[in-house]
């Protein structure tokens, strides 16, 4: 049986990457989620999705923010490297800004924190 193009292509890109957001912690404002789907291991280091969904809408303009952290599980040191804010939770909707960090500087990682909680999972 012959399938059209673009029925494969819509399959395949279905499929990329189907994430796996799972609670981690929050607070009266908002709800932290990792996607541990997303986890990309280097040596030490390792690379995961995290979204802050706000309970309401921050500076009028957004409902959730996804960034992209860089762990250095050997030294206990992080960095964020991307940030999109977007209007609807969970990181749908319209993309409300976009900030690309790159190599940012590295920071220890606070104790008893969401940080501290994201780096427990993508590290283990």
């Amino acid at each position: 049986m012959k399938f059209p193009a673009y029925f494969v292509l819509f399959i395949f890109s279905s499929v990329v990457h189907a994430a796996d957001w799972v609670k981690i912690g929050g607070s009266d404002t908002f709800v932290t989620y990792i996607d541990r789907s997303s986890i990309v291991k280097n040596g030490s280091l390792r690379k995961i999705w995290v979204i802050l969904d706000f309970k309401e809408k921050q500076e009028d303009r957004f409902l959730s923010e996804r960034s992209s952290e860089e762990f250095d599980c050997r030294q206990r040191l992080y960095r964020t490297r991307d940030i999109r804010s977007f209007s609807g939770q969970m990181g749908q909707g319209q993309t409300v800004t976009h900030t690309p960090l790159g190599d940012s500087d590295w920071g220890e990682i606070p104790p008893d924190s969401i940080v501290e909680t994201a780096f427990k999972v993508a590290c283990k």
